[in-house]
């Protein structure tokens, strides 16, 4: 493909990705309805979004956006309407109410929680499955080479289409067989969150670990706004070979913030204490934070925090957007500081090597190699067949 052909194809593909997102008819996806689904916030727009609000009616946070699909993508960060924050194609408008009394005071109740982890997962299965909407766009990207192949050389080398084909097939199979595990579990907590009541105030930290529950599950009510509502999700394989996913959840409020981690009981299990320790911590939590801030594009911001940023620490924040999940571990520490004066303000009690450590992040910037080689790295993640966002670890 030539450059204008490559540059027609990433279009297609964002065109199709948009339209899949904001424009296409979905079903509702509330157990049994048949009903269209509205655009619905899967963080709450009036007890969370709004409070980053710094712009009045114009109702604008910053988000991260790409330009143009992979090998020419390019990475901003730029306005994006309170109204269109965090939406999917959801929930009917009968089903949206569900989740009315989470909009309106936010998490009070064991039940708000689980409302909140039903919400998510539900959109998270609604955004993995836009891989059936850029699969068949790759697969013709495919098609066309092999033509263009057979034209050059007479023919098209068929160990290498062997390969392809089996890739593509696999691929399909993993990330199908992901979506249906992720589905089968976003319908179990639906059952659970049927019998819960309103009356068992949530804890300020608590954890669900059991049996009726298929994920594992651990709230905290920070005492301080994070400026950033976040949804991100990562999905990984460690050496076991199986698939593990972390859901991190932010949501603002005027004065506190509702932090949630959802993630399969098996990855828990693994790292018991290390989830532990994170949760026990508002330092490691803010690092959490930013880390997936760098390995998803599953947030919003508000504008000042962004903008106070120099602009060389811009360019660092969008060019690890780019490289999102180079080298990075998954639950570690972003080495630059997103979150000045919250940072300043939660390492005044730490041990002096610590305390040192975060002020670095302030004050220094982290080296990173240039643009185009840390291009060429990671670019055959994007060139094989896999057609996945997943993350290796």
């Amino acid at each position: 493909m030539n450059q204008t052909e490559k540059v027609k194809f990433d279009t297609a593909v964002n065109n199709a990705v948009h339209r899949y997102m904001r424009e296409k008819k979905s079903t509702c996806m509330y157990p049994g309805c048949e009903m269209e689904a509205i655009n619905s916030h899967s963080i709450s727009e009036m007890s969370s979004l709004e409070t980053l609000n710094e712009q009045g009616e114009d109702r604008n946070l910053l988000a991260p956006k790409s330009r143009m699909a992979y090998p020419n993508k390019s990475m901003l960060i730029e306005d994006c309407g309170i109204p269109h924050a965090s939406t999917f194609k959801g929930f009917c408008k009968l089903h949206d109410e569900m989740f009315a009394r989470l909009d309106q005071s936010g998490i009070k109740s064991e039940k708000d929680l689980f409302r909140q982890v039903f919400r998510s997962l539900s959109y998270h299965v609604f955004r993995e499955k836009v891989i059936d909407v850029i699969r068949p766009k790759f697969m013709e990207k495919i098609e066309k080479e092999k033509l263009e192949d057979e034209k050059l050389h007479g023919e098209w080398d068929s160990q290498i289409a062997k390969l392809i084909d089996f890739g593509c097939s696999n691929a399909a199979e993993q990330i199908n067989k992901r979506i249906e595990i992720l589905d089968k579990q976003r319908l179990e907590v639906k059952r659970f969150l049927d019998i819960m009541v309103d009356t068992h105030y949530t804890y300020p930290l608590t954890d669900f670990t059991g049996p009726e529950i298929p994920v594992y599950v651990v709230y905290k009510r920070l005492g301080f706004q994070v400026p950033v509502a976040v949804n991100g999700k990562i999905s990984f394989t460690f050496g076991d070979g199986f698939s593990h996913y972390v859901i991190l959840i932010c949501m603002p409020a005027e004065n506190t913030t509702d932090f949630i981690i959802i993630t399969d009981k098996e990855f828990h299990a693994k790292e018991t204490e290390y989830l532990a320790a994170i949760v026990n911590d508002d330092v490691y939590i803010l690092n959490l934070i930013e880390r997936f801030m760098v390995m998803t594009d599953e947030w919003w911001i508000k504008p000042s925090i962004y903008n106070n940023l120099s602009e060389e620490r811009k360019r660092i924040l969008i060019e690890d957007l780019y490289c999102y999940g180079e080298g990075l571990d998954i639950l570690g520490s972003y080495d630059m500081s997103i979150f000045d004066e919250l940072r300043l303000q939660l390492i005044d009690e730490l041990p002096d090597h610590r305390r040192l450590y975060e002020l670095q992040k302030i004050y220094e910037l982290p080296k990173r190699a240039e643009l185009e080689e840390r291009k060429k790295k990671i670019q055959h993640k994007f060139n094989q067949p896999l057609f996945s966002f997943e993350i290796i670890g």
